[in-house]
């Protein structure tokens, strides 16, 4: 066994696993439209993104307006196919999964949308907007919710008294 073998036997274990999300050479292009753009010429919204996020990980894409972030982020979590390029979700190809594989995905995969105004409902409390994936989800008490909830907004420092309002 030479250092190199060694080294490898020691990695611990999430190492080697595949990654939650994995962009390989991934391009979206939208026909032409607007005032300015050509019918016939493609406008390119994402090209050539290469993106390995492990599992257990938290990545922000951050830009000026107009430069691809929620392309991207719509490509990840499978509201867009890319034009080029493959989005790959523990391995296995988005494109390529079922409904029922995709709907588990939405699980492991959110997009957090940009405006906030249309994202959440000023209707609803914050600890009500929190509990609603849950709630959807099932299989998960009242009880185990409000908890869950609880300790979510513990671990991005909101104070209990904030989730009612």
């Amino acid at each position: 066994m030479n250092a190199a073998d060694t080294a490898a036997s020691q990695q611990p274990a999430a190492a080697a696993a595949a990654p939650l999300i994995d962009l390989a050479g991934v391009v979206k292009h939208y026909r032409g439209s607007g005032l300015w753009a050509r019918a016939d010429a493609p406008v390119q919204a994402v090209s050539g993104i290469d993106l390995t996020v492990a599992a257990g990980s938290t990545v922000g894409i951050v830009g000026e307006s107009g430069c691809g972030k929620s392309t991207l982020g719509r490509l990840v979590v499978g509201l867009e196919k890319p034009t080029e390029g493959e989005v790959r979700l523990r391995g296995k190809p988005i494109a390529e999964m079922d409904r029922a594989q995709r709907r588990a995905a939405r699980y492991e995969i959110q997009m957090m949308f940009q405006d906030p105004y249309a994202a959440l409902n000023p209707r609803m409390s914050l600890g009500r907007i929190i509990e609603e994936p849950l709630r959807a989800s099932g299989g998960v008490t009242r009880e185990q919710r409000r908890g869950r909830v609880r300790q979510l907004a513990e671990e991005v420092g909101l104070a209990a008294a904030q989730l009612d309002r």
